[in-house]
């Protein structure tokens, strides 16, 4: 069950065989979980909007657990979100599923679009585990793994390896020449062209988002890469055989670094460990920071049985 502000994309979801809502205040009285995909500039009115609706339900047993998909990381913590946390109606652990395409809208949605995929969450050391392991169940669900990270460390890894895409990838579609020698490069332009350039495709508002609010880490992953640009310019200067050294050592160096990361999209030690109650998130947080995700949390009595890859 679902909600969409955009009244027209209700048809397509019920096409589709999902049901959907009639306000947004209905889905929260129903909800035991609900997951924000809002622009980012949207999320804290809508997450805002959220816990008034669950403080409005009153007394309940449990709180309504609430994540988001958003690429970004924002500070969140507004009266009514303090207070829907103080009184029990509402726990938010910010998510991001690092898995998509430079499409956009409900007609983009794919089947087993987060099969094998890392998700992200940050949970405050304080959150209370039982909604955190619930989280990971549903994760576990959809054939993705958890990996917990803080709310920091979270935006400068995106900056890197994802909002910093869109910035290189726009910037090779801007370096082709305009007028009549851009129109023959492009359609000159091949696989290599296509593959570096795809999420120039995204919707640019979408793009304008992550990367501007996102800005403070995406500022210090373009230094890096200016960094790395200068190294190919110092190189190609030094000129002849020089050059050509140089440059291989750099290609090099990016190839070996890019092999190391297909590699660990196959590596599979699974560790299992017990974890104490009352540990758990600081234990998943650890694990973490080393790059190590979660694959399975069960309820051993006094402890956490965790298995982790």
């Amino acid at each position: 069950m679902g909600f969409d502000s955009a009244q027209g994309v209700h048809a397509q979801v019920r096409d589709a065989g999902f049901g959907v809502s009639e306000s947004l205040a209905a889905l929260v009285r129903w909800s035991d979980v609900l997951v924000l995909c809002v622009p980012i500039g949207a999320e804290a009115a809508v997450l805002d909007e959220v816990a008034a609706h669950a403080v409005s339900r009153g007394q309940v047993d449990k709180p309504l657990v609430v994540t988001d998909a958003s690429s970004v990381k924002l500070d969140l913590d507004s009266a009514i979100l303090q207070q829907a946390k103080q009184e029990g109606s509402l726990v938010f652990v910010p998510g991001h599923p690092m898995a998509g395409t430079e499409k956009a809208g409900f007609q983009a949605s794919l089947d087993g679009l987060f099969g094998g995929a890392v998700w992200v969450l940050c949970p405050d050391q304080g959150e209370t585990e039982e909604y955190v392991v619930a989280l990971m169940g549903i994760i576990s669900a959809l054939n993705a793994r958890a990996i917990c990270l803080t709310v920091s460390d979270h935006n400068r890894i995106v900056a890197e390896i994802s909002h910093l895409p869109y910035v290189l990838a726009a910037t090779e579609v801007l370096a082709v020449s305009d007028g009549r020698e851009g129109e023959q490069s492009l359609r000159l332009a091949a696989s290599s062209f296509r593959d570096v350039t795809r999420v120039a495709s995204s919707p640019p508002s979408l793009s304008a988002a992550m990367t501007g609010w996102n800005h403070q880490a995406l500022r210090q992953a373009l230094d890096r890469a200016q960094e790395a640009i200068d190294q190919f310019r110092s190189a190609m200067d030094a000129g002849g055989v020089v050059a050509v050294a140089q440059l291989e050592e750099l290609f090099e160096a990016a190839r070996a670094k890019r092999t190391r990361y297909l590699g660990m999209r196959s590596e599979t030690v699974v560790k299992e460990a017990d974890v104490a109650k009352g540990t758990l998130v600081s234990a998943c947080l650890e694990l973490g920071s080393l790059g190590h995700t979660i694959r399975s949390v069960e309820d051993g009595g006094a402890t956490w049985r965790l298995s982790s890859d």
